[in-house]
């Protein structure tokens, strides 16, 4: 048994370890006659060169050696003469044990019976043409499941840097099949006829042409200018404009609105031509500027038209040509949240890594910027600290309750014990396309841990230089877990302006020596003194409103006087300050309450939130507590039946995301989306002294809601409320209410 089982022990097989290979996914090529670039695909786990090349004065190779896979791209020059040629390129191992060999034939670029594509573009005549002789080949260039072309048309090149090498072949709708891109076919002229359909040069064919024998290529595009297409010499062929954009009135649009485009200096000059039912149609496109490739269409009254051949045709950045980046308007939101769940997935930034330099004990430098380009806001960090807390961040957390924060250590004030080398803080810079009002606010999320300065200052500057203070905010809570992230609101007012092409320069410092938790020698050093950073930074404006009151109304109530707090419907870039209201209905002026009264109802910017969830002094996230509250109008001072209308949405937490813990409460049980009304003083509401607002919107948008008071009195008032079951969360938002005589 013994032997038996070492002799099964022997001939047990272990895993398989492939050899050196060395492989080329094109072994032989067929080239035209015209330039044409190859890409091969080497496939080899050795080390390997080219060892021979017997066609080094035609072919050109990106690389003559490497390791491993990759992808040898092959120029291949135009042969101008009459002959064919030929020849091989060997590759070969490093130790010669594999070799690969890669054949290379091109034919002439003029070849017996055939013609080229401008010498039929040049039979051209008034009224049509029919050739009866001779054959043309091309490469196709158009792509069927676009949907972007004639009907039973495709265009064909037979070069691709050169004007005049393409047209459009038509053939009976009964006959068509369309080719594939990229490949070649062989036409025969004979009963070929040559028209203009809608403005295009079209060989028309009663049969399909046949499939010629040169290698299929990579279609790419000629690049070309304005001046180019207008001479009409590029129609039919894939082209490519550089440096262009949508005109003005545009912008915004889909592909398939076919947008004018522009160069730089604003003149329509082109067209994109792109059917609705292209699968690429509904593409919205970008703002800004950049390439357009496609195949060029007609000129007609100096326009040319472009026909993308796929949306990555056209490739716009958010940034119009010559334009410098900038914020367009207020509130301009920089936003830490993250898409899901997950450390660094930011949605709306891009983070980036710092590390720590021992020899300054400092990390500093950019550590986020806008992705949008066209505003070109960034914000950068400098911290201090010693070998002890260097490991401790800089990190970027998604954090339970979308506080999602960029975190570090080492902020100090300049008059420390432990003296940093450099001034400590975080810096946003914001450039402007706008003039800013002389009054608007700093809204953000800032915690720290214990060991933590206390006491923060803002400054504001225009040229990172002479700064002025804008406000001070302590840290009156110590973070710890997903607790007590505080949110702060700083009033800025100007002592300086800012204008479009000024960039203004926001620092957040630390000032004094005093931590959070209560001690005189804040130093910066270790795990306990982490800053974090987290949700968004809000620059606003508070403005009143004007809304119209409708002539009809016996109470109107549009919360114009409202301006503080988060506006909740900048959706979820605003983070965990998406909770984060303004003053409570206790502190409104007279002009904010117009007769209105209540509880725990709190200010937004020309709206009100009824209910409350304290997310800042909760001792766990898993402990939140709601507060339902109340809204009551003054009395209405006229009796009979009257129709109530308004407009509501209920709150949803932005931390409701892929990856959210649907243990905390207000995602495993989000705010209800109802509410209730009541009739107070006389009178019913829909029959009843009670009725429920059902379905309201959870959409990040108001929805408009209806009702009837009936047998109303001179002091009847109307309650706004709320009566979740046990432990359920009921923050809601209301505006425009509006009582009419019915």
């Amino acid at each position: 048994m013994l032997a038996a089982l070492l002799v099964g022990a022997a001939c047990t097989r272990g895993p398989e370890i492939p050899g050196p290979f060395l492989r080329a996914d094109l072994q032989e090529i067929e080239a035209p006659g015209f330039a044409v670039e190859y890409n091969v695909q080497i496939l080899s786990n050795i080390g390997w060169r080219i060892a021979s090349n017997e066609v080094y004065d035609w072919v050109t190779p990106s690389l003559t050696e490497s390791r491993g896979s990759a992808t040898l791209v092959l120029s291949v020059d135009g042969n101008e003469g009459t002959d064919a040629r030929e020849g091989v390129i060997v590759l070969e191992s490093d130790d010669n044990s594999v070799r690969e060999e890669i054949r290379i034939a091109q034919r002439a670029l003029s070849a017996e019976g055939f013609s080229r594509i401008r010498e039929i573009r040049s039979l051209e005549r008034t009224g049509g043409y029919t050739i009866i002789q001779g054959k043309v080949r091309g490469f196709v260039v158009t792509d069927a499941a676009a949907s972007n072309y004639t009907e039973n048309t495709f265009a064909v090149e037979d070069s691709f840097d050169e004007p005049s090498c393409g047209i459009a072949v038509s053939v009976a709708a009964d006959r068509y099949a369309a080719p594939g891109r990229g490949t070649e076919v062989v036409i025969d002229l004979a009963g070929a006829r040559l028209e203009r359909r809608d403005g295009i040069l079209t060989l028309s064919l009663q049969d399909n042409p046949t499939a010629g024998d040169a290698t299929p290529l990579p279609v790419r595009p000629d690049t070309v200018t304005f001046a180019d297409l207008a001479t009409g010499d590029y129609e039919s062929m894939f082209v490519c404009l550089k440096e262009c954009q949508v005109v003005e009135d545009a912008i915004g649009g889909i592909l398939a609105s076919s947008p004018g485009i522009t160069d730089e200096s604003g003149a329509p000059l082109g067209r994109l031509i792109v059917s609705a039912d292209s699968p690429f149609g509904s593409v919205a496109y970008a703002r800004g500027g950049g390439r357009v490739c496609g195949i060029a269409g007609a000129v007609r009254d100096g326009i040319c038209e472009i026909l993308p051949t796929s949306a990555d045709d056209v490739a716009f950045t958010a940034k119009r040509i010559g334009e410098k980046p900038g914020i367009l308007e207020l509130p301009y939101v920089f936003s830490f949240y993250c898409s899901s769940q997950t450390d660094g997935a930011c949605k709306y930034i891009n983070y980036y890594k710092l590390y720590w330099d021992p020899v300054t004990l400092l990390t500093s430098g950019k550590i986020a910027d806008d992705k949008d380009e066209s505003i070109g806001a960034a914000l950068y960090v400098s911290a201090f600290a010693s070998e002890a807390s260097k490991t401790y961040g800089p990190n970027m957390w998604a954090e339970a309750g979308a506080h999602d924060n960029i975190n570090t250590v080492g902020f100090v004030s300049l008059g420390s014990k432990t003296t940093p080398t450099a001034e400590c803080g975080w810096y946003l810079d914001v450039p402007l396309r706008m003039t800013l009002p002389e009054h608007f606010t700093v809204t953000f999320g800032m915690g720290g841990n214990t060991y933590t300065i206390k006491n923060w200052t803002i400054y504001y500057s225009s040229d990172n230089e002479n700064w002025y203070e804008g406000g001070h905010y302590s840290l009156d809570h110590i973070v710890e877990g997903g607790s007590y992230y505080l949110f702060f609101s700083v009033p800025i007012d100007c002592e300086i302006p800012f204008v479009a092409g000024d960039t203004l320069h926001l620092k957040f410092i630390p000032e004094g020596t005093t931590a959070i938790g209560g001690s005189n020698n804040a130093d910066g050093h270790g795990s306990s003194c982490f800053i974090r950073f987290h949700s968004s930074i809000i620059i606003a404006e508070e403005k009143e409103g004007s809304t119209p009151t409708p002539s009809n109304a016996v109470w109107f109530e549009p919360f114009d006087h409202l301006t503080g707090g988060v506006d909740y419907f900048l959706g979820n870039k605003v983070g965990g300050l998406a909770n984060f209201g303004g003053r409570q209905i206790s502190d409104w002026d007279e002009e904010q309450l117009r007769g209105m009264g209540g509880h725990d109802v709190y200010e937004r910017p020309g709206y009100a939130q009824i209910g409350f969830v304290d997310t800042e002094r909760s001792g766990s996230r898993r402990e939140y507590h709601n507060t339902a509250g109340a809204l009551e109008s003054p009395e209405l001072g006229v009796s009979g039946d009257l129709t109530l209308t308004f407009e509501a949405a209920a709150y949803r937490s932005p931390a409701i995301r892929p990856g959210a813990s649907t243990t905390t409460p207000d995602v495993g049980s989000p705010d209800i989306n109802t509410g209730v009304i009541e009739v107070l003083g006389g009178g019913l509401v829909n029959g009843s002294e009670s009725a429920r607002i059902l379905q309201m919107s959870t959409t990040g948008a108001f929805s408009t809601h209806t009702f009837t008071i009936q047998g109303a009195t001179p002091q009847t008032r109307i309650r706004f409320t709320s009566a979740p079951a046990e432990g359920e969360f009921s923050r809601w938002f209301i505006d425009n209410i509006t009582v009419t005589k019915r």
